[in-house]
């Protein structure tokens, strides 16, 4: 039983069971260490509070039949989705684009990796793959991807510590990342400069490049702001950097740049990898409705900095 799926046993059955009767029984089967269920445990328990019952979210039930429909609860929990989608006291918590201190931090863990400045995230797509194919309604063939499969493309942001900063799932899988960005909250945060207006670099173009007269104009300097780092799906923007050639046959200068680029885009292909080891429902398929995947997978996308931070909160990291 991988750890989403004891996530979802416990908290879909929660009324009389105490946690330190169930624990040894869950930890025979569980996949990840024992810290780490404690630190998503913690979490959950301490950051939701039932307002309609008041009841501990410390207690489980017990139940004759508990065990043998175990398989009908791990079935991928419309319990989870309530919890930790609809109630997006959650992702605020513990998914969120960086500020102050920690956007500093994670600047300067880029340009540890790359000598390149203000970098402050790495984004991607990832196909989240379909175990059933979309209902007519839905229009399959929106769905199937050039993988040659059923999915919905989840984007994201991660900073150089495999954290989510910024996750979206609103599109099927045929469709293109750069269509999905500009469909995206965080497009609009960035073209409206709603964020990540400081810190700020001045540079100065090269006297070979202001024309015939060799001086340079005030115009000629160009304030640099925080910015992503994608691959060639991405368009090239003020807040968007890209290589330059994919192929590796432009000059040795432009070379070395692309190199150092992949080395702080690759992050978030680590992130993408290490969502998918620990949250099997997004790796093999997902077997949830069309209307309920995108907030299953945020939730996937919370539990992955749950365990990231300790249980920590990212206002606690701040």
């Amino acid at each position: 039983m991988d750890l989403f799926s004891l996530m979802v046993v416990l908290l879909a059955n929660w009324d009389s069971w105490s946690l330190e009767d169930l624990i040894t029984v869950m930890l025979q089967d569980i996949d990840d260490s024992e810290d780490s269920f404690w630190a998503i445990l913690q979490a959950v328990c301490s950051s939701i509070e039932d307002e309609h019952t008041g009841r501990d979210w410390w207690v489980f039930p017990r139940s004759d039949c508990w065990w043998e429909n175990l398989a009908g609860c791990v079935k991928y929990s419309r319990i989870i989705i309530e919890i930790l989608a609809n109630r997006r006291k959650l992702f605020c918590k513990f998914v969120g684009l960086p500020r102050g201190r920690r956007l500093n931090e994670i600047i300067n863990r880029f340009e540890g990796l790359s000598n390149i400045p203000l970098i402050v995230g790495a984004r991607d797509g990832c196909q989240i793959r379909l175990r059933k194919k979309p209902a007519a309604r839905h229009f399959p063939a929106e769905y199937w991807n050039r993988h040659h499969h059923h999915s919905v493309l989840l984007q994201g942001v991660s900073d150089s510590d495999r954290n989510f900063l910024d996750v979206a799932c609103l599109l099927p899988g045929s469709q293109h990342d750069a269509t999905h960005l500009r469909l995206s909250s965080l497009w609009h945060k960035f073209t409206n400069n709603l964020i990540f207006q400081v810190p700020q670099k001045t540079l100065t173009l090269p006297a070979a490049s202001t024309g015939n007269s060799g001086r340079i104009r005030g115009d000629d300097q160009i304030i640099i702001k925080p910015y992503l780092v994608g691959d060639a799906a991405y368009p090239l923007t003020p807040y968007i950097m890209k290589a330059f050639n994919t192929r590796r046959t432009s000059t040795g200068e432009k070379n070395d740049f692309d190199k150092a680029l992949r080395r702080c885009r690759v992050r978030i292909e680590h992130t993408f990898g290490l969502l998918k080891s620990r949250w099997k429902i997004c790796d093999t398929g997902c077997p949830l409705r069309i209307e309920e995947v995108a907030d299953c997978v945020m939730a996937c996308c919370v539990l992955n900095n749950f365990v990231n931070y300790g249980g920590n909160s990212i206002r606690e990291t701040d």
